[in-house]
């Protein structure tokens, strides 16, 4: 019989630290040991199921790879199966800096039964920042989620309880949230990884998803400058002819265009410009910027 201390030792890293033990069983009973120890037997030596977390790094970033390879889950190749690996909640114009985004992961294929997420945001290739950690997971369902020990808050991944044993061909869905990084951080990329399983004890069987989902950071929206009605970066005739024309009815201005043409009466005492609306003074006082009778507009 194996002893405790030989037990522990055959025990992988990143199962031992999932370990549950209850101090009034016989024998102190540990269950993410004890389970591990039986895949183990089962699968000739080493632990393949992963039911307490995947092992790190194996979101298909670059530089990661997935587990869809010789050694782990390697009966199909990676991506070849019927189901699918989902990302809800991504910001669809660009992520705004330091804004939570609550995020779903779904998995689902037909004839599995066991599932499992790993997921990791980095800055995009070919970045400025390109490889480095982008923003922080925080987990909002710690049955079924849970962050990576060894990554901080860089790595997301499902639990025991989220593998959802004998859910039959999903889908299966884990939720959490994600905080962008700071404003200049440049384009990220959301790695994530899916394990659709048959449940048999095994690595055999099971199908390795992995996709990749670019999130740009959002643009600033462009200061409106006063007198740039048409916004070109200049402060000409062209700017007091489209003035005029969106004045007398000819043209319909944008909200920007008519923030810029607003300009009369001229603020006094610091305060702004215009007053709220346009009219033929803001034209009036626009063409006398244009030819030099007054030296500002603000």
């Amino acid at each position: 019989m194996m002893g405790r201390e030989q037990a522990e030792a055959s025990v992988p890293a990143w199962h031992a630290r999932r370990t549950r033990c209850f101090p009034g069983s016989p024998g102190r009973l540990c269950v993410g040991a004890v389970l591990a120890l039986a895949l183990t037997s089962a699968a000739g030596g080493r632990a393949w199921a992963h039911s307490f977390g995947p092992p790190p790094g194996n979101t298909g970033a670059p530089g990661q790879g997935t587990c869809a390879r010789a050694g782990c889950h390697a009966s199909f190749p990676l991506n070849s199966g019927p189901g699918s690996l989902t990302v809800g909640g991504l910001p669809a114009s660009g992520y705004d800096p330091g804004k939570v985004y609550n995020l779903v992961v779904t998995l689902q294929q037909a004839g599995q039964q066991r599932w499992g997420f790993e997921a990791s945001a980095l800055s995009s290739p070919g970045s400025a920042t390109a490889g480095q950690v982008a923003g922080a997971f925080a987990v909002t369902d710690a049955v079924n989620t849970q962050l990576e020990p060894s990554s901080g808050t860089s790595t997301i991944e499902h639990t025991a309880d989220g593998t959802s044993d004998g859910t039959a061909d999903g889908p299966v869905s884990w939720q959490f949230q994600w905080q962008a990084p700071a404003a200049g951080f440049g384009p990220v990329t959301l790695y994530v990884a899916g394990n659709a399983a048959d449940g048999n004890g095994n690595n055999s069987g099971d199908y390795i998803y992995s996709k990749s989902f670019p999130i740009p950071e959002a643009s600033a929206a462009p200061a409106v400058v006063p007198g740039d009605v048409n916004g070109d970066g200049k402060v000409g005739i062209a700017d007091v002819v489209l003035l005029l024309q969106g004045v007398v009815g000819l043209t319909t201005l944008t909200p920007d265009q008519q923030k810029a043409g607003d300009l009369a009466p001229a603020g006094t005492g610091g305060a702004p410009s215009g007053d709220g609306k346009i009219s033929i003074a803001d034209v009036v006082r626009l063409l006398r910027f244009v030819v030099g009778l007054e030296t500002t507009l603000s």
